[in-house]
């Protein structure tokens, strides 16, 4: 295998919003490749800035995956061309982590994050902490009740409920078997989901899931490439020191939209997640 086709195997599992994995790959090269990312607009990418975000994650784990496989990547507009450097170290670098990283949205432990945890993820520059667990479960089983009405169409298309490998899988959504059922029941109709009653699954998705956790975070940046750079290493730092997180980023973008108000955010916020202490997922979306 080609060090190109071993990078490209690692940074396809870079996160996308709801999987879209909106990049392709044109291989010039043993070690050379181009990429590009389409602009995949949708009920949260209204303004294109997710996929700004997702092209700093992608950079980012281009730059990680070289480093672990011990090339140097040199970016040109969207060229990558890689260069070996030195033997592989015995060490372990984010790189490696990038398969391993997966969105975790069960419940985690209550314990606050260790002093050293912390202080780790505060490399990343401009992490804002937000430690009103309470306040964020209000903030985010508000953003739930707006999307599940308004955003129907995009969670139907985009909700995998029969395994099909794409999309996200339903079995990641925590929700317990009957309320899953109930939902899958529910998205096949506008009707029905309407005539849903919706405490439950908001509970489950959102609430709960925002109290039982370490505590929430923030990213800044002033665009939403750096902004999507950091939250790559970020989480990648997350999954090294064996953390759970899970992006939400739901209240932002409806805030964003004009259909949500809160006092947490600023223009220059970019990145909203949870984090903590926990077992691993059990499902974890595909990728092609």
């Amino acid at each position: 295998m080609t060090p190109v086709q071993q990078l490209i195997n690692i940074i396809k599992w870079t996160p996308s919003g709801d999987n879209e994995q909106p990049w392709e790959f044109n291989v010039l090269s043993p070690n050379t490749f181009e990429f590009s990312l389409k602009d995949t607009r949708n009920y949260y990418n209204f303004d294109g800035r997710m996929t700004a975000l997702t092209a700093g994650m992608l950079t980012a784990s281009i730059e990680e995956a070289s480093f672990s496989l011990s090339y140097w990547a040199k970016i040109e507009g969207n060229t990558v061309t890689l260069t070996k450097y030195v033997d592989k170290l015995n060490l372990p670098v984010l790189g490696d982590y990038i398969e391993a990283r997966k969105t975790n949205r069960g419940l985690y432990a209550r314990d606050l994050l260790s002093n050293v945890h912390k202080e780790t993820l505060n490399s990343i520059p401009e992490v804002v902490w937000l430690p009103d667990r309470f306040k964020m479960a209000r903030l985010n089983a508000k953003a739930s009740f707006i999307k599940l009405k308004e955003a129907y169409e995009h969670h139907k298309k985009v909700i995998d409920f029969r395994n099909s490998g794409s999309g996200v899988p339903a079995a990641t959504l925590n929700l317990d078997p009957i309320t899953l059922k109930i939902m899958y029941w529910a998205m096949q109709d506008f009707d029905r989901l309407k005539r849903l009653p919706k405490l439950v699954p908001i509970l489950e998705m959102d609430f709960l899931p925002s109290l039982f956790c370490a505590t929430h975070y923030a990213i800044e940046a002033d665009d939403d490439f750096t902004g999507g750079h950091r939250a790559m290493r970020f989480m990648l730092l997350a999954e090294q020191l064996g953390l759970q997180h899970q992006p939400m980023m739901a209240p932002l973008i409806l805030t964003r939209k004009g259909i949500m108000k809160d006092d947490i955010f600023n223009p220059r916020t970019v990145w909203v997640g949870r984090i903590g202490y926990g077992n691993d997922p059990t499902y974890r979306a595909e990728r092609k």
